[in-house]
C-alpha cells in the first residue's frame, strides 16, 4: 500500500467514520448484524482522510466478517481520559476471538486466521497508524477475564493524535 496522500492533513474522525460506516451498511443488513455507534462529536485528528477511512474501513469489514449472524458490531469515538492530545476509536465484534498464540502475528502482511484471507487488512491498520503517529491493540475476547463468554470476540482500540491546528492545504 503506497503512503497516504494527504496524511499531512487533519481529518475529522467522526465525519470519516460517518461515510465508513454508510458504506458497510448494507453488507450489515447481508449477514445480519447490527452495527452500534457511538460518536461523541467533531474530532479532528492527524492523519488525513484516505489514511483514516483505510484504518476505519480495514477494521469494520474485520469485524462483520468475524461476526455471527444476529449479534453485533460496536464502534465507539471518545476522547482519552486524562489525554487531551489523544481520541480512541473501539471497534468490536462477537465473534470467536483470536487465539492467544496468534494475537502477536495478526499485524503482519499475508498473516490470516480466516480461510479466504489475505492477511492484508490489519498489515494496512498498522502501517496507516505509524505513518500519521498513532497506535492500535487488540484484545481478544473483547472483555479481558470473561471466562464464561460463549463468543469472546475483539476488540481493536486505535489511538488517534488530535489534531492541534488546521494544516496549510498543499496543492
Amino acid at each position: 500500500a503506497k503512503p497516504a496522500r494527504d496524511a499531512d492533513r487533519p481529518a475529522d474522525l467522526a465525519l470519516v467514520l460517518d461515510r465508513a460506516i454508510a458504506i458497510s451498511k448494507m453488507e450489515a443488513v447481508r449477514r445480519r448484524i447490527a452495527l452500534e455507534i457511538k460518536v461523541e462529536g467533531p474530532c479532528p485528528v492527524e492523519g488525513g482522510d484516505e489514511a483514516v477511512s483505510d484504518i476505519i474501513s480495514n477494521l469494520v469489514v474485520n469485524a462483520l466478517e468475524a461476526s455471527p449472524g444476529g449479534s453485533a458490531v460496536r464502534v465507539d469515538l471518545a476522547s482519552v481520559p486524562g489525554d487531551p492530545d489523544h481520541v480512541e476509536l473501539s471497534v468490536e465484534d462477537q465473534g470467536r476471538g483470536i487465539p492467544q498464540d496468534k494475537l502477536d502475528k495478526i499485524f503482519q502482511p499475508f498473516f490470516t486466521t480466516r480461510p479466504g484471507g489475505t492477511g492484508l487488512g490489519l498489515a494496512i491498520v498498522k502501517r496507516r497508524l505509524d505513518e500519521i503517529g498513532g497506535s492500535v491493540e487488540c484484545a481478544s475476547p473483547a472483555e479481558p477475564g470473561d471466562a464464561s463468554s460463549t463468543s469472546p470476540g475483539a476488540r481493536f482500540v486505535v489511538r488517534f493524535r488530535v489534531a492541534k491546528s488546521p494544516h496549510p492545504a498543499s496543492d
